[in-house]
């Protein structure tokens, strides 16, 4: 196992790099770039693989062999401990490689930012350790913080382990945890700096650094010390797991946080529009899906959201029952259906003031022409003018569909190489259309099927890159024949006579 431990530190040092994969060439040549260069720029700036993929890489190498595992007190804290050791040593390799790579620590000219930045009183979490000449204590730290997320993780996982025997769901559960935690902080307006996610991630602190890793620290343990006992003496009462493919309750409770989650960021999304339909006392055409879709954070909320329902009812054990793909293909439309049309009715009913007409009424004009600076999404108006309601509706919800269903595919895929790999994978994918914006690299838009799904972004002829959204269609088609023909043979290989 200790070979899975060093491969995944590495590659969760390779996702902090691919946050800021646009500078690696310039450090390769020695011309710039630091150690905390790029751990400010994914972890604490707010990178993406580095901040919602981590959480899976860290317990993939320990659910691996669920049927293997045992269930007493020690077995249990050492699974989770080992999470937050790997987490841990994913910073530390990052560390010795850009240490390899004759890196510094800290660039001369950071260091000056950031005591300057001390003394004009605009203080970042931490920076008063490194303006006093201790920058090595505040990777220290931060290597802390990554052993407690990881026992997080791990703990997160153990717990889903209990619930369902589907690997694939057991690795997912911390990512998708992970985007629960900071939305759902985020939307009820809990304050920065009393936020977990944020200390984790070395964002904020709580007074001071000190006190903050007190909490951390204490935060940790309890939970560790709570959930060892809890989990040890619910194994003791049932210590058959994976008997079930899912427990009813456990799903139905995720599936409420995950709509709970998706309304709250539409009402954000929308706030505005409704702000301006209550001050001018107007109505406005409820077909805001195409927007709320369209706009990167959302779509990916969505797309996780949608992998995470499928990680519950198209596990391992229905898989294995299935006879056909067409079966399973099913299923995954099944749920991308249900989903898009529970996305559909909350667009609607976000917004206050509606009158369903197969028209833009004028706020939606107004909004495009004046008001475009203060949404939260994109409202072009050669889409509005071209475009009926109905029809960008439709369009919209065929590519959503599309598009879940293709990540749907490369997931249970994936999984069926190697349990974990299609998790991981689909997740990935479902990043990279908002990487692109935070690099400023759009070339990546073109091989995102996430990007392909926003209609939004079509041009006037209904293209997007000159490619016409009826050969997307066709595309998003054959690739999800293509994942569905190849899960097939590699069931009929594993099982050449079910």
């Amino acid at each position: 196992m200790l070979w899975r431990m060093l491969f995944t530190s590495v590659a969760i040092a390779g996702c902090i790099l691919l946050d800021n994969y646009v500078d690696l060439p310039y450090s390769l040549k020695g011309e710039s770039g630091s150690v905390y260069y790029y751990f400010f720029g994914s972890v604490v700036f707010g990178g993406l693989f580095g901040v919602y993929l981590l959480p899976m890489l860290c317990v993939f190498p320990w659910y691996q062999n669920m049927d293997q595992h045992k269930y007493s007190r020690r077995e249990i804290t050492l699974r989770i401990l080992k999470c937050g050791v790997t987490l841990a040593l994913g910073y530390i390799m990052l560390i010795i490689i850009l240490r390899i790579m004759n890196l510094p620590m800290l660039m001369d000219y950071e260091k000056q930012d950031i005591v300057d930045s001390v003394l004009d009183g605009e203080v970042f979490a931490h920076f008063d350790i490194i303006a006093s000449g201790r920058e090595i204590l505040y990777f220290l730290i931060a290597i802390l913080f990554a052993f407690c997320e990881g026992c997080l993780s791990g703990i997160v996982a153990e717990y889903a382990s209990y619930h369902t025997a589907d690997k694939s769901h057991v690795i997912i559960s911390p990512a998708v945890c992970m985007v629960c935690l900071v939305y759902l902080g985020k939307y009820l307006r809990i304050p920065d700096d009393f936020r977990l996610d944020r200390w984790l991630l070395m964002r904020s602190v709580l007074d001071n650094s000190l006190l903050t890793v007190l909490i951390v620290v204490l935060i940790t343990t309890v939970f560790l010390f709570l959930s060892i006992l809890h989990l040890s003496k619910k194994r003791k009462q049932n210590d058959q797991p994976g008997k079930k493919p899912v427990n009813k309750g456990y799903a139905i409770g995720i599936i409420l946080l995950l709509l709970a989650v998706l309304f709250m960021e539409l009402a954000d999304l929308m706030s505005f529009v409704n702000a301006c339909t209550d001050e001018f006392s107007v109505s406005v055409t409820p077909f805001s899906y195409p927007f709320a879709i369209g706009e990167s954070f959302c779509q990916m909320v969505y797309m996780i959201f949608y992998l995470g329902l499928i990680s519950l009812f198209v596990s391992k054990h229905y898989r294995d029952r299935a006879r056909s793909p067409f079966r399973v293909a099913g299923r995954l439309i099944t749920i991308s259906l249900l989903m898009s049309g529970a996305f559909l009715i909350m667009s609607c009913l976000t917004l206050r003031h509606p009158e369903f007409r197969n028209e833009w009424k004028p706020v939606w004009s107004v909004l495009a022409l004046r008001y475009s600076a203060y949404l939260s999404f994109d409202i072009p108006l050669p889409f509005i003018q071209n475009n009926t309601p109905l029809a960008a509706l439709i369009i919209s919800f065929i590519l959503t569909n599309l598009c879940s269903v293709l990540l749907g595919t490369i997931y249970i895929l994936g999984n069926q190489i190697r349990s974990g790999i299609g998790s991981i994978a689909s997740f990935g994918i479902t990043l990279l259309d908002i990487t692109a914006y935070n690099l400023l690299e759009f070339k990546i838009r073109a091989f995102s099927p996430l990007s392909w799904a926003q209609y939004v972004d079509y041009d006037s002829d209904g293209c997007l890159n000159q490619i016409h959204v009826t050969v997307y269609c066709a595309i998003f088609v054959i690739l999800i024949y293509i994942n569905l023909l190849a899960f097939h043979l590699l069931k009929r290989r594993e099982h050449p006579n079910g």
